[in-house]
């Protein structure tokens, strides 16, 4: 509009100009422009201000616990993470590593290369796992597992048609007999709660035929089989790599019972006289709902330089801590 009445302006007759009442028209359409511009300016101001103000707020609040960056990913580490976590490409390697997962598979088959070359240089890896000890098919399903090949990664189609049987079964089951089960197949049921919102597509799970929930729950598990054979394939991975130690590196691997909170990746870095401060934590972990995976969730960056106050982090560190120490077996030895 302001660019429309100004050209009226320069574009009109010297008569036109005499006429009164057509000059106040047109000086009043360039007032009003200019002043709607101005209110819509200032509405926009506010409006984003606002939304600074509050991001500013958000913001500040995370960093004063120590936490650095929240990213809506897939749950899985960015390369540059990556680079960090690992020490690569010339970066610090850490002198300690703190892990507690579920199973953890995804993460020791996508990273086992780098925790090679971590024992191999002497970093310590501390890992945390629930205990597959209470799942009654627990020892059977080690027997079944011993001679998997972990570079081709082939799971037994006959034990996965059990699994897939037993998981029918299971689900099914409510109030105390669901409260019967051992806490690996629970946690494995509600897990599979949401995978299935997605995988039925509106229809109702009791409307399936028998054919249909075999399918379905054939597509809820993954290469490496359910929760219970995911632990016992990590902790067979864990043994190999285990085996590269040198310079005082290792893998520690613990078990815990049903204290299970969130996904926790610690590194501890030292960095002797090189730094003011000779000490850098960090630690990586991520936010879902309790029926989603942490490949579905949303990546936490936290940090602790020193001395400098960071709660979250060292209360994060502080949790591994108390589970890894209240059961000390060391399941690898």
């Amino acid at each position: 509009m302001l660019f429309v009445s100004t050209f009226v302006i320069f574009g009109t007759t010297a008569e036109e100009l005499q006429s009164w009442p057509y000059y106040v028209n047109i000086v009043i359409g360039f007032v009003v422009a200019v002043l709607q511009a101005i209110i819509l300016a200032l509405i926009t101001k506010v409006v984003i201000d606002k939304s600074l103000r509050k991001s500013k707020s958000i913001g500040d609040g995370l960093t004063k616990v120590g936490i650095e960056k929240v990213e809506v990913k897939n749950g899985k580490m960015s390369i540059s993470d990556q680079n960090v976590l690992f020490g690569r490409n010339g970066k610090q390697k850490p002198a300690k590593l703190k892990l507690c997962f579920l199973t953890g598979v995804n993460f020791f088959f996508d990273y086992q290369d780098d925790l090679r070359r971590l024992v191999e240089s002497g970093t310590k890896v501390l890992v945390l796992l629930f205990s597959p000890l209470s799942h009654p098919m627990y020892t059977e399903y080690e027997k079944r597992l011993e001679s998997y090949d972990l570079k081709k990664c082939i799971f037994p189609h006959d034990l996965r048609e059990e699994i897939i049987d037993r998981s029918i079964r299971n689900w099914e089951l409510s109030g105390d007999a669901l409260a019967a089960l051992s806490y690996p197949e629970r946690e494995f049921l509600m897990l599979s709660a949401a995978h299935f919102k997605k995988l039925l597509k509106g229809r109702k799970y009791d409307q399936l035929t028998d054919e249909e929930k075999h399918d379905i729950w054939d597509e809820r598990l993954n290469i490496y089989g359910s929760d219970i054979t995911e632990t016992i394939l990590a902790v067979k991975l864990l043994k190999e790599v285990n085996s590269h130690s040198k310079n005082g590196g290792g893998v520690e691997l613990h078990f815990y019972t049903d204290e299970y909170q969130m996904p926790i990746t610690i590194a501890e870095y030292d960095y002797g006289e090189s730094r003011r401060n000779k000490s850098f934590v960090m630690l990586w972990t991520n936010i879902n709902a309790p029926v989603r995976e942490t490949i579905q969730s949303i990546n936490v960056l936290g940090m602790k330089d020193g001395n400098k106050d960071a709660g979250f982090v060292e209360d994060v560190s502080l949790s591994f801590d108390y589970l890894f120490n209240k059961y000390p077996k060391n399941f690898l030895q």
